[in-house]
């Protein structure tokens, strides 16, 4: 009885197991694709901040201080310049990343 309960056990675990492991390979979050920007023109009484917030609404994923340094950097823009309506920034786009991505890359690593 004890083997047959062990056994029980074990095929549970190992189907448990699957689930966790497909749902960590299926998850996918957003990152910054810094190599394929988009314009974005600026409206009067826009800021860094709020055009990010505008870029970043799908997602939780990426820290908004993080992208507004990458908007800085792809712009050529001194931190705390005021912008200009009718301005043209370029942004950063956002891409999946899959956690079967991030384990093919550790993989290669």
């Amino acid at each position: 009885y004890v083997t047959r309960l062990n056994k029980l056990f074990s095929i549970l675990v190992m189907v448990a197991m699957v689930f966790v492991v497909n749902g960590m390979i299926n998850t996918t979050t957003l990152e910054m694709d810094t190599q394929n920007i988009k314009p974005v023109q600026v409206d009067a009484g826009d800021t860094l901040w709020s055009i990010s917030e505008k870029a970043l609404a799908q997602t939780e994923d990426i820290d908004i201080r993080e992208y507004i340094v990458a908007i800085e950097e792809i712009n050529n823009l001194q931190h705390g310049k005021a912008l200009r309506a009718g301005e043209t920034l370029m942004i950063p786009t956002l891409k999946e990343k899959t956690m079967f991505g991030f384990i093919t890359a550790w993989a290669n690593n």
